[in-house]
């Protein structure tokens, strides 16, 4: 049997292929990549508002202004996670 042969039988399609877990995995490292220039831009306003300059110390601003929006919105933060992980089927 010519050596090409053998090899060609030796080849498996599932050596090489993605499994699901990988591919979300990869979708949301890209989403998040997206996201990224705008959360930083957004955060930079909120922190030169606040008068925050360090990413700590803005985000803990951060915290207790979402806790307050939830309050004055009626729609708690956890309940927009869950809607943004419903809609995009993140489980």
């Amino acid at each position: 049997m010519a050596p090409e042969w053998s090899e060609i039988q030796r080849a498996s399609m599932a050596k090489g292929a993605y499994g699901l877990d990988r591919m979300a995995a990869g979708r949301r490292r890209g989403e998040l990549r997206t996201l990224a220039p705008g959360l930083v831009g957004y955060l930079a306003s909120f922190a030169a508002l606040v008068g925050t300059t360090e990413i700590p110390d803005t985000c803990e601003e951060l915290a207790g202004f979402l806790r307050r929006y939830g309050e004055w919105s009626e729609l708690r933060f956890a309940d927009r996670v869950e809607d943004k992980r419903r809609r995009r089927a993140l489980g």
